[in-house]
């Protein structure tokens, strides 16, 4: 490989994949920059359907918890359960009061090759369930 072909941090092979996410020596926060980028711009579009204010995306700030006319929106909090569990901090929960419903966002910043992996990961808080006097303040696993 010629040098321009290498990444210039691990000097393996260089692609986008590569350069997006699977690069070792690429800092950590670069990695989390993205993802909170990614959070920023579903957080403004699902606080926009419960009823926040419309901003431009650039001065769109992440609240941990903010209230609309429609609902709320909690963004890297805590959710309270019965059992102590690992996953117990999903990136955003929606919940609108239109229509009665609560939406879970586990946000992952990955490439085709390890999708699945990703998923797997990802996909663990969708376990949490509401509380069964609907009440969703609380939640149970």
């Amino acid at each position: 490989m010629s040098p321009t072909n290498k990444c210039l941090r691990c000097k393996n092979g260089k692609n986008v994949d590569h350069l997006a996410t699977k690069c070792p020596k690429m800092p950590r926060i670069e990695y989390t920059r993205r993802h909170e980028a990614v959070a920023r711009i579903i957080h403004s579009e699902l606080g926009r359907q419960i009823g926040l204010p419309k901003e431009k995306m650039d001065a769109h700030k992440i609240e941990s918890e903010v209230h609309g006319k429609h609902g709320w929106i909690t963004y890297d909090k805590t959710v309270k359960t019965q059992k102590i569990k690992e996953y117990n901090r999903p990136d955003i929960i929606v919940a609108d009061r239109r229509r009665n419903m609560i939406t879970i966002v586990e946000i992952g910043i990955t490439n085709q090759y390890n999708l699945v992996e990703t998923e797997t990961i990802t996909a663990l808080p969708t376990a949490l369930a509401p509380r069964q006097d609907g009440c969703h303040s609380g939640w149970y696993l």
